[in-house]
């Protein structure tokens, strides 16, 4: 009877143990698991401002892109302007200094 009580005791000291060690155990999943969720919304808070960062540079860089291109198109349709309003200048100075040339001419060989 003593050999059983005892065998009894160290099979119930055993299992108390063994639910001690499975009730820690179970504790420190827990523990790990809001470590895990705790993590993941700081890397999804992140990760949104990361790509928020990034949606403004691209808008940013857009913006500067069209802006340049919009003063070199700008800048080139005053070139080009101001290259026609010369030609045009011009061809009506060369237009008049004919029409006197062709005067001149006239008025020579009526004499």
């Amino acid at each position: 009877q003593d050999r059983l009580d005892h065998i009894e005791k160290r099979l119930g000291d055993s299992v108390d143990k063994h639910a001690e060690e499975l009730a820690a155990a179970h504790a420190k999943i827990d523990q790990l698991r809001g470590k895990v969720s705790e993590e993941k919304i700081a890397r999804e808070k992140h990760h949104t401002g990361v790509s928020e960062s990034l949606k403004q540079e691209l808008s940013k860089r857009e913006k500067d892109h069209h802006a340049s291109v919009d003063e070199r198109l700008i800048y080139l349709e005053g070139l080009v302007g101001d290259s026609a309003d010369k030609h045009t200048k011009d061809l009506d100075s060369h237009k008049a200094e004919h029409s006197k040339l062709v005067q001149e001419v006239k008025a020579r060989d009526s004499q």
